[in-house]
């Protein structure tokens, strides 16, 4: 099957407009779970029987130094795996053109799809709870589905040669992704200077390193303060949840 060909199965079969209302369902049950937590000024409810739990997550909110904490990054020879180019400056682009990598691109839909209202209102709160496993489950298959089409859908050189292409229902089309860049080709270039003033550490390479015990959130502490901390209001199984508190300790005791 060509590109054309996946997309209209998608629809035809309504896989693609069940996922969109299901998004915007699970929205509504989540936003209606959120009032009856406040109700009761709750940080976090378990509905043990049916395996969900809902909780306010704390984030934080930095300041960083990043020319700082690159130079830090810089000393125990980790600034090259942690720096994502961050300047917009169209002279330091101009200088660095030549380490642009192979762009890459994802996959977009453009179509309508009429979304349903949902009143959660009168609802009981496991009522809610059930409505939420029976979304989620439909939700989360629908959307293995429809990843594996679009995947099979950016191997077809039609759209590779066109990156755009119609069908019965809309169009969709190859985006390209943000520009990515050789930074080890710029660091032998142009030097540890350059690569300290002109990108930021992923913080998420920074925990990585913390978790591998190259530094320690300490050392991280010197080079940050804190602004903000952000509630969340989440919904997930428990069982997702201890999976991931797992794999935390794990990666922690490792």
């Amino acid at each position: 099957m060509n590109a054309i060909q996946i997309a209209n199965e998608l629809f035809e079969s309504n896989k693609f407009q069940t996922h969109k209302q299901l998004e915007a369902k699970l929205d509504a049950i989540k936003a209606e779970l959120k009032i009856r937590v406040d109700e009761n000024d709750e940080m976090r409810k378990e509905f043990i029987l049916q395996d969900v739990v809902c909780k306010y997550t704390r984030e934080k909110v930095y300041d960083v130094d990043n020319a700082g904490l690159n130079d830090f990054l810089h000393q125990y020879g980790l600034l090259i795996h942690s720096a994502k180019l961050s300047t917009k400056d169209k002279e330091v682009l101009s200088k660095i053109e030549e380490f642009k990598e192979e762009k890459t691109s994802h996959l977009r839909i453009y179509a309508k799809v009429e979304k349903e209202e949902y009143d959660f209102s009168k609802y009981e709160i496991f009522q809610l709870v059930d409505e939420f496993n029976k979304a989620n489950a439909q939700f989360k298959k629908l959307s293995r589905q429809i990843k594996e089409a679009k995947e099979k859908m950016m191997e077809c050189e039609d759209l590779k040669k066109e990156r755009k292409q119609t069908f019965k229902f809309g169009s969709f089309g190859l985006v390209y992704n943000k520009d990515s860049y050789d930074i080890q080709g710029i660091y032998n270039k142009f030097g540890v200077d350059f690569i300290i003033e002109n990108t930021t550490p992923s913080m998420e390479k920074v925990n990585q390193f913390i978790e591998e015990g190259f530094i320690t959130k300490k050392e991280l502490n010197q080079f940050r303060k804190m602004r903000d901390i952000i509630l969340k209001f989440i919904v997930i199984s428990l069982s997702d949840e201890k999976m991931i508190f797992n794999i935390m300790n794990n990666k922690r005791i490792a």
